[in-house]
Formats: structure tokens, sequence, C-alpha cells
């Protein structure tokens, strides 16, 4: 009995502290600025580590989210050059993507607070993106691509060609991500509010402008 009592003593000086441990979590005020670099993270780096240390959400949910973002741009460059990719390339170019993502710079600055929503300040550095298109070298070796398309087959169509660019496309993107080059910085404003649910969320607006910031 004596070695139980002290057991039964121990568990409720452990619970006792759990206890405080989560009444004190719950008193903790949101950081928007927190917020918005866990998201950016996620989005952007597949880095969870703060998105599910805030309880933001799980670390599939992170993935989902990077994942996502991921293939909109590879759907942005499809739609953007006209091509329908394979399975292989859209792999090869969502493994570019990513690497180009991981590459992106972005600082967190001040946060202003007024009638429940916040503003936070983030320094954007953008990563020199679709600057390839006008890189002299890249072009030359993309007019020598499309002549010998061309030559095997004449008649070869605009969606073959582009097909036929996308491999070194796919080169130059990680080129960039191993060497990259960024524009000047600016600051954007990221609006961060409560949805529907209560929970707080970057409003899409505010996503466009991150999106339109980070990648040039």
């Amino acid at each position: 009995m004596k070695n139980r009592s002290f057991f039964i003593r121990a568990a409720a000086a452990a619970l006792t502290l759990v206890m405080i441990f989560v009444l004190a979590g719950c008193g903790q005020e949101f950081d928007a600025g927190d917020y918005v670099k866990a998201m950016l993270d996620a989005s952007y780096k597949g880095d969870y580590a703060a998105y599910t240390k805030q309880g933001i959400g799980s670390k599939d949910e992170g993935r989902r989210m990077h994942e996502n973002n991921l293939q909109a741009l590879v759907d942005s460059f499809s739609t953007m050059f006209g091509s329908d990719l394979d399975d292989e390339e859209a792999e090869e170019l969502g493994r570019a993507m990513e690497s180009l993502c991981e590459a992106v710079k972005y600082d967190i600055g001040t946060v202003v607070e007024a009638d429940g929503k916040y503003v936070v300040n983030v320094t954007a550095t953008p990563l020199q993106f679709s600057t390839v298109l006008q890189d002299k070298e890249f072009n030359s070796q993309a007019q020598k691509t499309v002549k010998a398309a061309m030559k095997k087959d004449p008649d070869i169509g605009d969606k073959e060609l582009m097909a036929a660019l996308t491999g070194i496309l796919i080169e130059r993107f990680n080129e960039i991500a191993f060497d990259p080059e960024y524009g000047k910085e600016k600051t954007i404003k990221v609006e961060v509010s409560k949805n529907d649910s209560g929970a707080y969320e970057i409003g899409s607006e505010s996503w466009k402008t991150i999106d339109q910031a980070l990648i040039q």
C-alpha cells in the first residue's frame, strides 16, 4: 500500500503539471507573423515543423498543401506553353518546381492588428524565373532543338514542338534552382483573418500577391 500510495501521489502531481501546461497554452495569443511563416514554409519549402507545432494542421495536411502548390505551378506551365505533359514529364517538371520553390526567399516583418484581423508585412526577394526565356544561351539551344525537330518531321505541330522543348526547359529550371538569381526585394502585405469556421487563414488575394512576389 505504501508503494501504491506513492505512485498515486506521483501520478496526481504529473496530472497537475499537465493541466498547468494546458491552461498556460490556452492563454497564448495568436501570432500572425509566426502563422504566415509556418504557412509559407509548408506551402513552398515543404517544411512542416512550424505548421504542426502551431497546431495549424497535421503533417499530411501540410504535405497536401505543398503538393497542391507544386501542381498549380505545373498546370500553369502547361497552360502557358500549350503543352499536354505526359506523366513522366509532369513528374520531372514537378521535381524541378519543387527545387525552385525551395529557393524562394522571404522574411516576416511587422504585424498590424485591427478588429481581429491582421496585416503581416512580408519582405519578398523574388526568384528570377521568367528570365529563362530571355537568356541568350538558352534561346540558342531552344532554336537548335526546334530546327532539329522540324528537320526530323517537317509536318510537326506546335504541341509536338513544345514537347521537344520541355526537356531543356526542365533542365534550365533545375539550373536556376541550383544557382538562383534574385530581383529587388519588396514588402508585401499579407492579410490574415478568421474564416467561417473560426480558424485563421491567409486571404486568397494575399496568396496571389505572395505567388507573384516570390517567383517572377
